[in-house]
């Protein structure tokens, strides 16, 4: 960083010196050990430890910055800074409340330092004072790194991000620790064959206590279902944005299966802590993420693959859509719950993350006269693109409000009280300014990937 003046004019510049490789960022030996050293301190506080100035360094920058502005050339040298900054592994800042810390708030990773300052000093500010975020910014989410994330991780990433600072960032990335596939080799056509995806990254909580109803029919925009049934819920913010939408399943009269996305695991988890905790709810939560997988099959012939393998009934009168049991698939004990997020005849099939492969394997053999197969997200998501299913974070987030992203038919009006609804009152009563719709894409293997601009009415629309 460095400052140059003259007169009462003054610039400041920033630079991130690296030298990329394929093989990750190269840097000066002595500089790098003085940057592990530093980075790996844990008891020690870094106050203002700087490292000598290093204009050699700074040369290609400055003589860019010089072609650019040619004032710039006339202006004399004022201060040079040169020091650590810190470094997330994935670039961006922990910004907002910590994760079953009561008013812990965290604003720290900003790797580009005081630039960030005043947007994310009111972006807090008012969360703090209104208990909910101005906006969507959950990619900043200080509890996004779970437990997999050692120091050694940290320390690797951090380096490797540090590297790709000025490269491209893409879409479909691996989250949260999970590598899930995206697709296989090419199959059949979806409709007419019988597949599996993996949904084990899903965040699945159990929420029992005396409370739990109570506090559930609060929380979410939904009714609650009854025992035995599952349904599509939605967390709503107090000014009726769309926090989270939720998949719940109630197992008895106070005991609830929750699943989420699993990039929201967190993130969802402490919005229903944090509500339970204020209004002092005798509620039980536990994350069964780490520890039960997921498997789902779909398909026209899905019933008769699962039949194979279970003595439970599984006939349409016996084991109706959006209906759960607990029941052996393959020996297995399972959470069974009749949907699928294919828009086909399906089932997911909740179990010990241990028994993985077993059942995985059960299910192929049962499904060979199907010719069953893999399939990964990529097609998941066109195939629930076609269904007209909505997925938060794509259709809906906190910019949003449930109506007027189509989710009506989730929204139950007329429940007592749910969080949000006085605010969703008022958008009936002063009408929606925009609404989501769905658009076909003629297109050649370029599945369109979100907030791409359009051309309509003679004029190029974009997301607003």
């Amino acid at each position: 960083r460095t400052t140059r003046s003259k007169g009462s004019r003054r610039l400041l510049l920033y630079a991130h010196r690296t030298r990329g490789t394929s093989g990750g960022t190269l840097r000066r030996k002595a500089q790098n050990e003085s940057l592990e050293k530093l980075a790996r301190r844990s008891t020690e506080r870094i106050r203002k430890e700087l490292f000598q100035p290093d204009l050699d360094r700074l040369s290609s920058h400055l003589d860019a910055a010089m072609s650019l502005v040619p004032e710039l050339r006339e202006v004399d040298l004022h201060t040079v800074v040169n020091g650590p900054i810190m470094y997330t592994p994935d670039l961006l800042p922990l910004l907002g409340p910590y994760y079953d810390l009561p008013n812990m708030w965290m604003a720290v990773g900003f790797g580009y330092g005081i630039i960030h300052s005043g947007g994310a000093g009111k972006y807090l500010a008012d969360w703090i004072m209104k208990g909910e975020p101005p906006f969507d910014l959950i990619e900043a989410d200080p509890n996004r790194f779970g437990k997999w994330a050692t120091k050694q991780y940290v320390f690797d990433k951090a380096a490797e991000t540090y590297g790709m600072n000025n490269t491209y960032t893409y879409p479909k990335s691996n989250l949260t620790g999970w590598e899930q596939p995206m697709w296989f080799s090419k199959h059949p056509d979806a409709h007419q064959s019988e597949y599996q995806p993996n949904l084990t990254p899903f965040a699945k909580f159990d929420v029992t206590g005396p409370d739990s109803a109570t506090f559930l029919d609060k929380m979410l925009a939904n009714k609650l279902p009854k025992k035995g049934k599952t349904n599509i819920s939605h967390l709503l913010t107090p000014s009726g944005k769309v926090y989270a939408e939720i998949t719940v399943t109630r197992l008895t009269d106070d005991h609830f299966f929750l699943i989420t996305g699993s990039g929201s695991e967190i993130h969802d988890l402490r919005w229903l802590k944090d509500h339970a905790r204020s209004w002092n709810c005798r509620v039980d939560f536990q994350n069964l993420t780490d520890d039960m997988a997921c498997l789902s099959i779909a398909g026209p012939n899905s019933r008769k693959v699962l039949a194979k393998l279970t003595k439970e009934d599984v006939t349409n009168s016996a084991f109706p859509f959006l209906s759960a049991k607990t029941m052996e698939v393959a020996d297995i004990p399972v959470r069974a719950l009749r949907l699928s997020y294919t828009g086909e005849l399906g089932w997911e099939l909740y179990h010990p993350a241990k028994h993985t492969d077993a059942l995985y394997k059960a299910l192929l053999d049962a499904g060979t006269e199907f010719e069953i197969g893999d399939f990964g997200t990529y097609a998941l998501n066109t195939l629930r693109l076609e269904k007209g299913f909505r997925m938060w974070g794509a259709e809906m987030n906190m910019d949003s409000n449930p109506l007027e992203a189509g989710l009506d038919y989730f929204i139950r009006m007329d429940k007592q009280d749910f969080i949000g609804k006085a605010a969703l009152e008022k958008v009936l009563q002063e009408g929606l300014s925009r609404k989501l719709v769905y658009l076909k894409v003629h297109s050649k293997n370029a599945d369109p990937d979100g907030n791409e601009s359009i051309w309509c009415c003679n004029k190029v629309r974009t997301f607003c």
